[in-house]
């Protein structure tokens, strides 16, 4: 997730533990998606998911060196790689990282909106699982669950109060 000081979002990425993407995954998915598949295995962010990450903030944001932006994220490993920090600065992209023990404090997408995100997905899971006794929710689900909370939480007025809160020191 990914979003800017004004209220703007760059579409969600979705990362699948498969070793290829079936279109069934990505029904229902906030308009401009992208979806990555990393292995059968894991669907944790890796050094070359991330470049890919990054091309998709290039491409939303137009940035370039004439253009820069500035990318706030928490420091893991794949955030900073050799080809990560290259990649960001032939392309307008300033990449400052939080230790991980503060993003939750300092970054206003964990601050501003990732709560209510959480807990709106709560409430879509659980509605999906009261409209379908018996039944559970499946990879296949996930996307159109993600893109209710999505919706919903990932608005202007959500996202600056957590650019305020970091500004006044509120949370």
């Amino acid at each position: 997730m990914i979003i800017n000081s004004v209220g703007n979002t760059v579409p969600p990425v979705f990362i699948f533990p498969r070793a290829r993407l079936h279109d069934s995954l990505m029904l229902g998915v906030p308009p401009g998606s992208m979806e990555l598949v990393y292995s059968p295995h894991s669907s944790w962010i890796t050094g070359p998911l991330f470049l890919k990450v990054l091309d998709c903030v290039k491409k939303h944001t137009r940035s370039s060196k004439k253009d820069c932006i500035i990318l706030l994220m928490d420091n893991h490993e794949s955030h900073c790689t050799r080809d990560s920090v290259l990649y960001a600065r032939e392309n307008g992209i300033t990449l400052v990282t939080c230790p991980s023990t503060c993003s939750h404090r300092l970054q206003p997408l964990d601050v501003g909106v990732m709560v209510s995100f959480k807990r709106k997905l709560c409430v879509s899971q659980h509605d999906w699982m009261t409209a379908n006794p018996g039944k559970v929710i499946t990879i296949c689900d996930v996307a159109s669950l993600t893109n209710a909370a999505y919706q919903a939480s990932f608005t202007a007025k959500n996202i600056t109060a957590g650019m305020l809160s970091l500004v006044y020191g509120h949370s």
